[in-house]
């Protein structure tokens, strides 16, 4: 069973389209060198609640025969959680499309920009394990979100503060439309049967290594549209969820960072799982998908030299942990299978 599995899990993910030219800004995983300068004092200013205040600044870096590009950029203030928490809360980056012709950045339009939260060195570990879990998700399936790390100087243009972080941009939702040929969703609700299941499954398993609660697949936060920290996209087999956002998981443990709400745990770390109940067919067919998967899943922490040694132990453990669980098929049936929610409670 396990074999016949692996077989339709590895047709399934090689059938997605990949796109017809590589994406060469998210193609390298080497950091790329960059700068921000504009007006940050006023925008992170902003506040933590009501709309954000777009402003106009300057993206820069060196392309590869070492010229200095330079383009204008319009950045404001994103995220939820991270405006009320974080000294430097994410950023959307608006960029004119004309303006990149031929550079890096050629085709790029809307970028999302996570940088460290605060200015601790604990809040570097918890970027990079971020940015690993989008790296992680999409070694397991192209219907997820480009990432490209960055070493980033934020220059400050209304006085004369100047720092150097890491931080890391995050694909467009229309760039990541056209490269599964899936078009992106705007919906109130989703049910559960409209889901593409096998889909569904495997971000539900993804979810329960990452020990992240923090996500619905189909309904967004009170007042708001569908879906929280996750995207939709009308597949060929349904509508296919992919995540973001991922700094409230167990893997990630920041200090903000609580269980979702009604769940009997107390601790992002302790691993719950929130998958809809569906054919344990599609639950298996994930299970398989991740297995054969879990050699580069696991090398992604263990060979990123961003992490510092404790917290790189800590979370290798983490994982490795979660792909024993995955390994036993008890151990499967009692913490996958049988521990689902009903999807009449969901909806």
């Amino acid at each position: 069973m396990r074999v016949s599995l692996l077989a339709v899990a590895l047709l399934v993910w090689n059938a997605w389209p990949g796109p017809a030219q590589a994406d060469a800004l998210f193609a390298a995983e080497e950091p790329l060198e960059a700068t921000l300068r504009g007006p940050l004092t006023k925008v992170y200013d902003d506040g933590p609640t009501g709309e954000s205040r777009e402003r106009t600044g300057q993206w820069m870096y060196d392309d590869a025969e070492g010229n200095r590009i330079k383009f204008k950029v319009r950045f404001r203030q994103r995220g939820n959680m991270r405006r009320q928490a974080c000294f430097l809360p994410p950023l959307r980056l608006n960029f004119i499309k004309r303006e990149l012709k031929g550079t890096l950045f050629d085709g790029q339009d809307k970028l999302k920009l996570v940088g460290v939260c605060d200015r601790q060195r604990q809040f570097r570990d918890f970027l990079m394990l971020e940015y690993l879990a989008y790296r992680a998700y999409a070694l397991l399936t192209p219907a997820s979100f480009d990432t490209r790390l960055l070493e980033l100087r934020y220059i400050d243009s209304s006085g004369s503060e100047s720092m150097r972080r890491n931080a890391f941009l995050i694909e467009d939702i229309d760039a990541l439309a056209e490269r599964i040929d899936a078009p992106a969703l705007e919906v109130e609700r989703a049910g559960t049967a409209d889901l593409d299941a096998d889909a569904a499954a495997l971000l539900e398993l993804f979810s329960l290594m990452i020990g992240n609660t923090d996500y619905s697949t189909i309904r967004g936060p009170d007042g708001d549209s569908c879906c929280h920290n996750v995207k939709l996209f009308q597949g060929a087999q349904g509508i296919v969820p992919v995540p973001y956002d991922f700094d409230s998981s167990g893997l990630v443990d920041a200090p903000y960072a609580l269980p979702a709400k009604l769940l009997p745990i107390n601790d992002v770390r302790t691993r719950y799982f929130n998958g809809i109940c569906k054919a344990p067919e599609h639950f298996e067919q994930a299970r398989t998908v991740m297995l054969a998967k879990k050699d580069g899943v696991i090398a992604l922490f263990e060979d990123h030299d961003g992490l510092s040694n404790k917290v790189r132990s800590k979370n290798v453990r983490y994982i490795r942990d979660f792909f024993a669980m995955l390994e036993s098929d008890d151990a499967f049936g009692r913490d996958v299978i049988a521990a689902c929610v009903g999807p009449g409670s969901k909806d």
